[in-house]
């Protein structure tokens, strides 16, 4: 069964990544991809939408906070340290100078996408996933911030 295009857009711009959340304090610059693995570590693919603007980010930014003219995309893979090496229920950022993997949420992969480009690689990963489900998480939405 093929997912009409709507469905599809509205799905997609409900996927806003963990990584660019601007609500709490964070190291700025996360998002320079590294090549090293460590052993042990799980890798997260997301698909993002956003109504950020790419325009004028920082390096290892890839959008600012500022509202953008349309919905933005990206695809992010993010790789999370093993759970004896971490607390879990809480993101241990990437030293920016050194990141370490084995203790660090680092960045794997981070490109900015067109919209064909989102909808053939959310498509592309809905038909691999045996459930044919997906997690969307919508960022700021009736949270509480600490």
């Amino acid at each position: 069964m093929r997912i009409n295009f709507m469905p599809r857009v509205l799905a997609l711009s409900f996927l806003p990544a963990v990584v660019l959340a601007s609500c709490s304090e964070r190291p700025s610059g996360t998002m320079v991809p590294i090549t090293v693995r460590a052993p042990g570590t799980s890798k997260v693919d997301m698909l993002v939408a956003t109504t950020r603007s790419p325009v004028g980010a920082p390096p290892g930014e890839l959008f600012t906070g500022e509202r953008g003219e349309a919905l933005s995309f990206a695809d992010i893979g993010i790789s999370i340290p093993p759970d004896q090496s971490r607390k879990i229920g809480e993101v241990q950022w990437p030293t920016p100078a050194r990141p370490d993997a084995a203790k660090e949420f680092v960045t794997l992969n981070a490109e900015i996408l067109d919209s064909g480009d989102a909808i053939q690689r959310f498509d592309t990963r809905v038909k691999r996933t045996p459930t044919r489900q997906v997690l969307l998480f919508v960022h700021g939405y009736n949270t509480v911030s600490g």
